[in-house]
């Protein structure tokens, strides 16, 4: 299918719907990219919604969607974008600064309520991962069955040429986060100098942060 072809059933799809859940998107762009993943097995997302600028853009991934995708398809991509961007714009103006974003941190970590999708206020380091502190959040991207599939199974993450293997929890719940402990960034005490063998960094102290694993199920949200 050519992207002009794709572009206009994503406007029309897009038409279809009112003002409120558009919240501002109506242009389109569609690459020729698969989504970016980070799991092997992961499904990864479709379609985003990107602010350019003033203007909310749907970045379309036309190599995620594959050769011949049906209306319904089309529909519950763009969904899931239009959702996920209504939650960054929840938690944009719950958390406008940084201070609030470190307070929602630290609520967190106390395991206490949070917006959906806070963490995406932290610092993009590349598709799908963002740090807040020396914290590291990294999303799964799963449909339902292969949310469940991965039950009990050993993933493996890839963040840049570093692979991180874990175990998936025996009964995983989709709102609960995986956290592996100390898999973060490291930030090393002051006045310890720069280590110039692998034996002096190892023997650096300091401080470091965890490694959050957060389930997204690719579904579209009910009516």
């Amino acid at each position: 299918m050519s992207a002009p072809d794709l572009a206009s059933r994503i406007q029309a799809c897009l038409a279809r719907l009112d003002d409120d859940d558009r919240a501002g998107v109506s242009d389109v762009v569609v690459v020729d990219d698969p989504a970016p993943c980070r799991f092997e097995g992961e499904d990864g997302l479709a379609m985003e919604v990107l602010a350019e600028g003033d203007e909310p853009v749907l970045v379309v991934r036309g190599d995620a969607l594959g050769e011949a995708p049906g209306d319904d398809e089309i529909e519950e991509a763009v969904v899931i974008a239009l959702d996920r961007w209504h939650e960054d714009l929840v938690a944009a103006e719950a958390l406008p600064d940084e201070k609030a974003l470190f307070e929602t941190h630290a609520a967190f970590r106390r395991g206490e309520p949070t917006p959906s999708g806070w963490y995406r206020r932290g610092e993009p380091i590349a598709p799908g991962v963002w740090i807040v502190d020396l914290d590291l959040f990294v999303e799964l991207l799963v449909s339902p069955a292969t949310f469940e599939a991965m039950a009990g199974q050993e993933l493996t993450l890839y963040l840049d040429e570093e692979a991180v293997a874990f175990d998936a929890p025996a009964q995983p719940d989709p709102e609960e986060v995986w956290t592996l402990s100390e898999v973060g960034l490291f930030e090393p005490d002051p006045g310890q100098g720069e280590p110039e063998t692998e034996e002096e960094e190892a023997a650096l102290t300091g401080r470091t942060g965890d490694l959050h694993i957060v389930p997204v199920l690719l579904r579209a949200a009910e009516a």
